[in-house]
């Protein structure tokens, strides 16, 4: 991050257009860095150099009279609309100052309307932007009136249609008194009310005890502590693993759950899968229930915990309730650097930083390959962790086999130095003719120097694969062939 953070004041046009400045959770760990160093007001503190620069090559007659004004990141974040919304939220004292930022926040607009930015646009206006301003709302209307955003319905996924329809027929028992029977003078009435409970009635009575007890199951996974009893009433058996599966709903199912411990005996078995599956899950209530209980965590919990689910409160509740072994601490950072678990990862680099020990190597690798590579990053880039060569390497050669943009740029932003010779290689063996292939190349040769050797091997790949846009943009790039093609 450090690297990082000084190209982004040396180079700010190129910087803030790269791909991985718009991803939230790199860019929210650039200004968490920036606060933990004590620099974030100089985020918005500008060099007459760069306006000149930008002058030098902008005549725009809007403009024109830029020299006088000391620009900030926000004039530069004219394309970056998640960056520039990250200046509005983090550094608030701009607002004190609304001599200077009138005019930056006019220069801005101008800049992102120009270049057709509108989400940056409605990023501007959505801050306030609008009272430091002389644009009234007709222009805001104007600009942003057409790019309205629409949230997507929500749905649940996971509930099958016919379960649901079961459940919602013993939920409706559940919550029936018995109607009534309406009578008059005259006649006998059968309330409607009355007829919808007997039907239901009549249909749960004719279900099958296998049906029941897959209702039961669902309700148990569910968290439906009324279905669960009413079921119970009608003497179906709550299933072995009933502990476990309520679990899976979390705090929905956290009453089921006490209730359960407490109607029912359960063996130990049963209660260390609970507790596991909790880890899994993230069920952090029920964690806490069974620890109350006397139980003990165990290293596979510590494993359980840091895998699937991403919870910071779990992971600081279960390492933090003994002590583990240095190697213990860093196989379960690795997984959740594997996992792609930023939260996790997030607790264990002030973890590693209160004991003034480092990640190890194979969290950098690691952290390549998982689902989430930039954010932890961004992570472990903030730690003082001294990291090999190697290690760097091998993250930036995965990082090109899954031609992986964002996280080139990333390593490139936080490491110094050159990278092995089959970088540029594997970049060209997995391009093929992609559009994103090419771009990473075309970023490779431009951010280092290499030598003819290692150009030549990589226009060999490219050679072998037919690939004749990338061995045409390593020939430009001075490449040699080191053997006849045919």
């Amino acid at each position: 991050m450090e690297r990082f953070g000084s190209e982004i004041f040396e180079r700010p046009e190129t910087i803030l257009s790269l791909k991985v400045l718009r991803n939230m959770e790199f860019v929210d760990g650039y200004f968490d860095y920036l606060r933990n160093n004590g620099t974030l007001d100089n985020v918005l503190r500008w060099t007459t150099k760069d306006t000149a620069d930008f002058l030098s090559s902008n005549q725009e007659e809007q403009f024109e009279n830029m020299s006088s004004h000391k620009n900030s990141l926000i004039f530069f974040s004219y394309n970056n609309a998640l960056f520039i919304s990250r200046l509005f939220q983090h550094e608030i004292t701009m607002y004190h100052r609304p001599s200077w930022l009138k005019e930056e926040l006019e220069q801005t607009l101008k800049r992102a309307s120009m270049a057709g930015h509108i989400d940056v646009i409605e990023t501007l206006f959505a801050y306030g932007a609008a009272a430091h301003m002389n644009f009234g709302a007709s222009f805001k209307d104007e600009i942003t009136g057409s790019y309205n955003v629409h949230a997507r319905p929500l749905r649940d996924s996971r509930e099958d249609k016919f379960i649901v329809e079961d459940l919602t027929l013993v939920r409706s028992l559940v919550g029936d008194t018995m109607p009534l029977v309406n009578r008059s003078l005259s006649s006998t009435r059968i309330d409607e009310n009355l007829k919808v409970h007997l039907q239901n009635l009549r249909k749960f009575r004719n279900w099958s005890a296998e049906k029941k007890t897959k209702v039961m199951v669902a309700a148990c996974e569910y968290g439906e502590v009324k279905i669960v009893q009413y079921l119970m009433q009608n003497s179906v058996s709550i299933p072995k693993n009933a502990l476990s599966l309520c679990v899976l709903s979390k705090d929905q199912g956290y009453e089921l759950f006490e209730y359960l411990l407490t109607v029912e005996n359960w063996n130990e078995e049963q209660k260390v899968e609970a507790l596991d599956t909790s880890c899994k899950v993230g069920a952090l209530r029920h964690v806490q229930y069974l620890m109350k209980e006397g139980m003990s965590l165990t290293f596979d919990n510590l494993l359980s915990s840091v895998g699937a689910d991403d919870n910071y409160d779990l992971i600081a509740l279960v390492h933090g309730s003994q002590t583990w072994t240095r190697k213990q601490t860093e196989d379960a950072t690795c997984l959740a650097s594997f996992h792609g678990n930023v939260e996790v990862m997030r607790y264990f680099a002030g973890f590693l930083e209160e004991t003034r020990d480092g990640f190890s190597d194979r969290c950098l690798i690691l952290a390549a390959l998982s689902p989430k590579p930039v954010p932890v990053f961004s992570i472990l880039c903030q730690s003082q962790t001294s990291w090999s060569d190697k290690a760097v390497t091998e993250a930036m050669e995965i990082a090109c086999a899954k031609l992986d943009m964002l996280l080139v740029e990333c390593i490139v932003m936080n490491f110094k130095g050159s990278f092995g010779p089959r970088v540029l290689t594997i970049a060209t063996k997995q391009s093929g003719e992609q559009e994103s292939g090419i771009e990473l190349i075309r970023f490779l040769m431009k951010e280092y120097h290499w030598d003819t050797k290692q150009k030549s091997m990589a226009l060999s790949s490219a050679a072998d694969q037919l690939n004749i846009p990338v061995a045409r943009l390593l020939l430009q790039e001075g490449a040699q062939y080191q053997y006849k093609i045919c």
